[in-house]
């Protein structure tokens, strides 16, 4: 008959007893937070607990101090992974008996069968956890004694200082892996403005771009001397202090307020900056037309070092790695997306807008479909050749997006078939756009086009309303074309459909 499992999480039982004036005296021979990390595993493992590990948390993750036992450990454990973490977030001590029986265990090795942990708690706070598992029964004390040695070790902990800060390189790798996480370019931008200000404990920062065809800016400003610089810089004097790392060069500068400046500081001085750091994003391989790049500022004067100057460039090879792959992602979704002829968006990205427009509650109350043909197109390709039927479908994509209105827009769907989406007050405002677009094809494009125009009902499906609108334009065609047809309303067996 198997053992029978236990998994008991709760408060620790009475540990004073448990507190051997050896793991005392010992941690306080304990001269750093690593030594007496490991005299705590030590103990434990004089206990004949073969596999004790000790984790603190840094940056949102428990990282190990000290083990026995492993030749491999895990390390960076999210606060919400395995025993050990669940024993952190919550706070109280676990024992699990037949640990092959919990959901919660990490298979460290696959022959552990109990598992004890307890939480850190030094100054009121938790601070990490201390880990028991063993490959045999654990002594019915055993929570006892991981519990009274995480105590001892709490107060050394305290003694010594509290639990190690983060290092800058750990805090640029905690954000590291935020930023990659980053689904849009302002996702990114303020991710990089948030770890440049923790990074260097400035009070500002922010992206500076130059779009294509478009002057530099501040893409993402956070902290009053960015926002001065967002409201009052001129492109200019941005693209004055992009200069400075055009190269490839970072700037910073010196605790030295009457000292001369480069072109463009006096931009920064202006907005309140008594210190910066400018560091280029992609230099070697720039993002866009101009130099991007990460400012931080502080309004009071500082000396900054060479390491942390270096620690801001990986920040920004980072951010410009990760800003590439955003665009590259963009480009693929916007040609994926689009008719290579026309640069139109096509029948998948129609079939969206229509059912956006069916979603949204716009002031206009009532959804239109207009969808179009070129008249005898086919005869045009037949007489002039398929290069003059492209131009002619480029011309009549160019010509009938300008007859729309800014927030409609034309979509290629088929071969010379184009639609759009329209929110209107009534069928008659839905006719006078499908009569202005069948004016300009007459008198501009040299070509006539056939129309047809349906307003959405209620519970109508997409598929339902984009097939009247196809029979109204077919209904112009067999009338001799040049026309525009409005739809017949929707027959209760369409409606049901889908």
């Amino acid at each position: 008959m198997g053992r029978r499992t236990r998994v008991r999480s709760g408060p620790p039982a009475a540990h004073a007893g448990y507190i051997r004036t050896g793991l005392v005296e010992a941690l306080q021979l304990a001269p750093s937070i690593p030594a007496a990390c490991s005299v705590v595993v030590d103990h434990l493992l004089q206990k004949g607990m073969t596999l004790p590990s000790l984790y603190l948390e840094r940056g949102g993750r428990l990282r190990c101090q000290a083990v026995r036992g492993y030749w491999q450990v895990f390390d960076g454990m999210p606060v919400d992974v395995g025993v050990i973490g669940s024993t952190y977030r919550r706070g109280r001590p676990t024992e699990i008996r037949g640990v092959s029986h919990s959901r919660d265990c990490l298979a460290a090795t696959l022959d552990v069968v109990d598992e004890v942990c307890v939480p850190i708690v030094a100054a009121g706070r938790v601070v990490g956890a201390l880990n028991v598992e063993s490959t045999t029964e654990l002594p019915v004390d055993a929570l006892a004694v991981t519990t009274a040695a995480a105590a001892a070790f709490a107060a050394r902990l305290v003694e010594l200082g509290g639990a190690p800060p983060e290092s800058p390189a750990q805090l640029l790798a905690r954000h590291a892996a935020l930023i990659v996480e980053a689904q849009e370019l302002p996702q990114l931008w303020a991710a990089a403005c948030a770890a440049a200000r923790e990074l260097t404990g400035s009070s500002s920062a922010a992206v500076i771009v130059a779009n294509r065809g478009a002057a530099a800016h501040v893409a993402c400003g956070v902290g009053p001397v960015a926002e001065r610089l967002t409201v009052s810089a001129p492109a200019e004097a941005l693209a004055a202090i992009g200069n400075w790392v055009a190269s490839g060069s970072s700037c910073w500068t010196m605790n030295n307020p009457h000292g001369r400046g480069f072109p463009g500081s006096d931009t920064l001085r202006a907005v309140g900056a008594a210190s910066a750091l400018v560091v280029s994003l992609g230099a070697a391989r720039p993002l866009t037309s101009g130099p991007s790049f990460l400012i931080v500022a502080d309004e009071q004067p500082a000396d900054l070092a060479t390491d942390l100057v270096e620690l801001l460039e990986l920040l920004g090879t980072h951010v410009a790695g990760c800003a590439r792959t955003l665009l590259s992602l963009a480009a693929l979704r916007r040609q994926a997306s689009r008719d290579p002829l026309t640069d139109l968006r096509h029948h998948a990205s129609y079939q969206a807008a229509v059912a956006a427009a069916l979603a949204s509650d716009a002031v206009a109350p009532e959804v239109a479909v207009v969808m179009l043909d070129i008249d005898d197109f086919k005869a045009v390709n037949d007489e002039f050749g398929h290069p003059a039927g492209d131009t002619l479908l480029c011309s009549a994509a160019r010509l009938l997006s300008v007859v729309l209105r800014d927030e409609e827009e034309l979509y290629r769907i088929g071969g010379d078939e184009f639609a759009t989406v329209l929110r209107v007050y009534s069928a008659g405002e839905a006719l006078s756009v499908a009569e202005r677009l069948r004016a300009a094809a007459r008198a501009e494009l040299g070509a006539t086009v056939s129309i047809g125009v349906a307003l959405a009902e209620p519970g109508e499906p997409i598929a339902a309303l984009i097939a009247r609108t196809d029979r109204a334009l077919y209904r112009v065609k067999r009338a001799g074309r040049d026309g525009v047809v409005l739809a017949q309303p929707c027959a209760a067996h369409e409606k049901s459909a889908g």
